[in-house]
Formats: C-alpha cells, sequence, structure tokens
C-alpha cells in the first residue's frame, strides 16, 4: 500500500490533486466546484491504469513509487521549425532547447530519457537539423546553469538599466547585416517575424485607413516622382490640406510646389495617396520617413526639399532590401559600417 499524502498544485488553470480515497469524494467536490461559479466548469480526469498526466508530465505508480516521463498528446506532431525556413536562427533553437532542457532537468527515469533523446533525434532528422545540436545545446545548458549558481552572468544595476532593447521584423540574412551596425553599442536585437497568426486571421473589421496617422507618399499621375511625408492627424485631411495647397496657388510643400510648377496632375486620394506607415509621431516615424525620402533621392524621384543630412549607414542596408523585394532581383552582400553619434 502506497502512503499518499494530500497534494495540490496548480499551473494557471490545471490542477493536480493527491488525495486519500477513503477520505475524499472528488465526485463530489467537482459538482460543489461547479455550483459555485455558473461561467466555470471543472472536469476532471482520474487516475487510470496507474497513471496521470498533468501538463507535459505523465506521472505513473511503479514498484512503490512515483516516476516520471515525457507526456505528449495523441495530436502531437514532430513539426518544429524547420531548419532552411525564413527564421532567426534564435527562434529555431529555442525550440529544440525547450526539447533538450526537459530531458535534463525534468526527473524522468532513465529509460524515459533515452527514449525522449531518440524522439527528438527524430523530430531533428525529420526538420532538417543535424543531431549533433542535441550535445551542443546540453554542453552550452550546463555551462550557463554553473555561471548563473557563481554569479557570473548576473549584471549589475547599473548595466540592466543601461541596456535597451530593439526589435526587427526578420526577413533573412540581410536583417543581419543591419543589426551588426549596432554591435558596439548597448542596444540588444530581438527578431520577430511576419508569419504568424495574426497576419492570417481578422480579429476585427477593418476601419478606414485613410483614418489613421503616420507616413505616406503623394504620387504624380504624370511623373514617377513622389513626396514623402509625415502627419499626426488623419491621412484624408492631410490629403485635403495638399489639394489646398495646389487650388490656392500656395507652394507650401514639395508636392504642392511640384504640381504647380509642372502642371502635372493629381488625383483622388485613393490613386494619389500610398499609406506607408501608421503610428503615433517619434522617433519611430522620423526614422522610417528619412529612410523613405533617402530611398527617392536615390531613385530621383523625390519631391521633398532636401536641406538637411538624412543620410544614415542602416539606410543604404534598407533600400538595397526594398529594391530587392519590390524588383525580385539578387542583390550584391551589403557593407556595414559603425554608426556615427550627432
Amino acid at each position: 500500500m502506497i502512503s499518499i499524502s494530500i497534494g495540490y498544485f496548480r499551473y494557471v488553470n490545471d490542477i493536480l490533486i493527491l488525495y486519500d480515497i477513503n477520505k475524499t469524494n472528488i465526485d463530489n467536490m467537482i459538482v460543489e466546484l461547479n455550483k459555485l461559479q455558473p461561467t466555470i466548469n471543472f472536469t476532471i480526469e482520474k487516475e487510470n491504469h496507474r497513471s496521470i498526466n498533468f501538463l507535459d508530465i505523465e506521472i505513473y505508480r511503479e514498484m512503490e513509487k512515483l516516476q516520471f516521463s515525457i507526456h505528449r498528446k495523441h495530436t502531437a506532431t514532430d513539426i518544429i521549425i524547420p531548419s532552411d525556413s525564413c527564421h532567426p536562427h534564435e527562434h529555431k533553437i529555442s525550440g529544440i532547447k525547450y526539447l533538450i532542457d526537459r530531458v535534463n532537468n525534468y526527473p524522468i527515469t532513465r529509460v524515459a530519457k533515452d527514449n525522449e533523446i531518440e524522439t527528438i533525434n527524430n523530430i531533428l532528422v525529420n526538420n532538417k537539423y543535424n543531431t549533433d545540436i542535441i550535445t551542443k545545446l546540453t554542453t552550452n545548458s550546463r555551462k550557463q546553469n554553473i555561471a548563473k549558481k557563481q554569479n557570473i552572468t548576473e549584471d549589475s544595476e547599473e548595466q540592466k538599466t543601461k541596456t535597451k532593447w530593439a526589435t526587427f521584423t526578420y526577413i533573412g540574412k540581410e536583417t543581419r547585416n543591419i543589426t551588426k551596425l549596432f554591435r558596439d553599442t548597448k542596444l540588444k536585437i530581438a527578431f520577430r517575424t511576419k508569419n504568424n497568426l495574426q497576419h492570417i486571421l481578422k480579429s476585427r473589421p477593418e476601419i478606414n485607413k485613410y483614418n489613421n496617422s503616420g507616413i505616406y507618399s503623394m504620387k504624380c499621375l504624370d511623373c514617377p516622382k513622389e513626396y514623402i511625408g509625415q502627419t499626426g492627424r488623419k491621412f484624408n485631411t492631410r490629403y485635403k490640406e495638399h489639394i489646398h495647397d495646389i487650388r490656392h496657388n500656395n507652394s507650401n510643400t514639395g508636392y504642392s510646389e511640384h504640381i504647380l510648377y509642372t502642371g502635372h496632375a493629381y488625383g483622388t486620394i485613393e490613386n494619389t495617396m500610398d499609406i506607408i506607415a501608421t503610428g503615433r509621431k517619434g522617433q519611430y516615424l522620423n526614422t522610417l520617413e528619412n529612410y523613405h525620402i533617402y530611398r527617392t533621392t536615390k531613385k530621383n524621384t523625390h519631391m521633398n526639399n532636401i536641406n538637411k543630412g538624412i543620410y544614415n549607414p542602416i539606410y543604404h542596408e534598407l533600400n538595397t532590401i526594398y529594391t530587392e523585394q519590390h524588383n525580385n532581383t539578387p542583390h550584391p552582400t551589403p557593407t556595414t559600417s559603425t554608426p556615427t553619434t550627432s
């Protein structure tokens, strides 16, 4: 007979309870719980064949002891981020590292460890990874654990306050070339990707895009020139202001000046104004606006009155990526340089 003491373990909405069947009527307890709040419904899964699953662990009784192994649902697949996919290396490794850390840190049996390593090997092969990565990640994990215990990796409070993070959308090796520009700075770089559910599922109805604010482009209908602008008001309000300037013979901006000087045509907001980015005014939009002005100057299609230096080393890298994406042509490997501050 196994001596069982009462235990209660909770993770979010999953609860593991160890109870004495002679003292606790678990079915009656669930009924009473469900009476407390009609909008919350508790369900129960009891021990079956001397085992029960909790989160990603299978707990079973063997030789008068509780043993553990990795639990996978019947619907689980061997799909992880493939080795040849356009994702940051850090994202690919994190999924594999999670699988390996479970083997090294969970109190599973030796047999369970061997079975799990074999499963991970199959997953790696099916996703085009070299299985040597298991040894490398295990070694690195042990070194990190030792370092943490010795407080080697802990940053001082001053270092923590000075460190800032920036997020880049990862589109391939070109993104790495851009982030190299920040290598000698206190700025840490993290990556995100566009291929996620947010871009597939529509959680709310689309609103009129011209009711937003941000960065826009005003096109000439008779030539390839364009004007890049930024507004904190609605795009349709800013469009009306441009048209007002033209109709009242005011060359307040590069756009009205171009139309008035050349006699070229302008059109409705739909065929004249392109929205580049939305958001509130700030350093991010200022930098993005300057980049797109830089892009039009490189193509010699700008209408903006360039009266100050807007060059930044990062613009060259961005323009290389932008040109390749829009022309579908290969480009030479970009060069990098250390950014200067002014």
